[in-house]
């Protein structure tokens, strides 16, 4: 039995499991804490930030991370990610240490029992006798709130939008929203709320990575003087994959008719044959894909971790959104399209959980792919996006 079907779509059981992790917390925990913000540089010597969840979700803090390092310069930061997140960090300026922590808890939304919430208490300890002066979590629910409150420094905020606050020294009330803004006003009201306008979610420089990926591509078959589109044809959960016939007739409609480059990212090269298997394919760890992705002209994504790497790295990118939520994790403005048809009566499924029509793809096949390509004949006219807007 799950608790979760996935980070978008909880099933009943796990908003009640969460429902009562926050009674309890308040049977316990019966009165809040003294107020202790905002960091500063004088109380905050070394601040742990939990940004445990997915890829998508750590490119939407960029802009908050950048935030901190800006504020707090000589504070130690360390961020704890998901295992699979970590690599991304690599080169990263704004955090002095990344903290690899596949969390138990959230192995459960990935289908794993419980044999693996030792590891938590293993974790939240060895991290506890470090003594950090503040920490902040970037997602907010009671789950990630609760792995926080283990590892006990003496300030603990996060904007709280599915129980916990009171396991917080600071509960932040934040709007609900986009996650990069969410998580931004989460950060600047840490700091003190002062006024001070987000910026776009960018990539930082990353000169290894750039070299690496390079090499990749050229080994598999990339001409760099030519300008490539990045095909992104896969996503956590299959019902929000656009099908893969659809993606092999847009690549070939990119090619004939705009005579651009296609290269596509994959996991590993076993998934290449349901691809044109002419085209380069990328595989390679994710800092490198952050920095191929960087590489390319355009981009075509389904709601993924990828879709926002792309857009961080500056591609015009094309966004695919099946039952997914747009107005939350979709991104606007200049270089960039969004295609999301919100007419089924279960939308948002982010809110509602899984939906009947979603094994049956009625969402993402309801995106044509002469829609698509438009989109992209459009946006490979305007200039890249060096500031997308949430």
């Amino acid at each position: 039995m799950k608790l979760f079907k996935s980070y978008d779509s909880p099933t009943t059981l796990s908003r009640a499991a969460m429902a009562c992790g926050d009674v309890v917390s308040r049977l316990f925990v019966p009165r809040r804490s003294v107020p202790r913000l905002p960091l500063t540089p004088e109380n905050t010597r070394s601040l742990l930030l939990l940004r445990l969840d997915g890829i998508g979700d750590n490119v939407c803090s960029w802009p908050a991370l950048k935030l901190l390092r800006e504020r707090l310069p000589e504070t130690r930061i360390s961020l704890a990610v998901g295992g699979w997140a970590a690599p991304l960090y690599r080169e990263c300026p704004w955090v002095d240490e990344v903290i690899e922590w596949d969390s138990g808890l959230f192995g459960l939304f990935r289908g794993h029992g419980p044999g693996r919430l030792l590891s938590d208490f293993k974790i939240a300890r060895k991290l506890r006798q470090r003594k950090f002066s503040a920490g902040i979590d970037l997602r907010g629910d009671w789950m990630s709130i609760l792995l926080l409150r283990m590892v006990a420094p003496p300030i603990r905020a996060a904007t709280v939008t599915r129980g916990g606050a009171r396991l917080l020294t600071d509960p932040l009330r934040i709007a609900d929203g986009h996650e990069a803004r969410r998580t931004y006003d989460t950060v600047r009201a840490a700091l003190g709320g002062d006024c001070v306008e987000m910026p776009g979610i960018k990539d930082w420089l990353r000169p290894d990575a750039r070299l690496r990926a390079r090499e990749r591509l050229i080994q598999a078959g990339w001409q760099e003087a030519r300008p490539s589109v990045a095909l992104c044809p896969l996503a956590l959960w299959p019902w929000k994959q656009w099908p893969a016939e659809r993606f092999n007739k847009l690549a070939a409609l990119l090619k004939s008719r705009l005579g651009l480059q296609v290269v596509w990212f994959l996991e590993n090269v076993g998934q290449a044959g349901r691809f044109n298997p002419a085209d380069p394919v990328f595989c390679g760890a994710l800092d490198e894909v952050a920095a191929a992705l960087g590489l390319c002209r355009l981009a075509v994504s389904n709601d993924s971790g990828l879709m926002h790497l792309a857009i961080a790295a500056g591609c015009r990118t094309v966004q695919l959104f099946g039952p997914g939520d747009a107005a939350h994790f979709g991104h606007s403005g200049a270089g960039l399209a969004v295609f999301h048809d919100a007419s089924c009566r279960h939308y948002p499924c982010t809110r509602s959980g899984k939906c009947a029509n979603l094994e049956q793809g009625w969402c993402m096949e309801k995106i044509e792919v002469e829609a698509v390509f438009d989109a992209c004949a459009q946006l490979n006219t305007e200039p890249r996006n060096l500031k997308p807007e949430t």
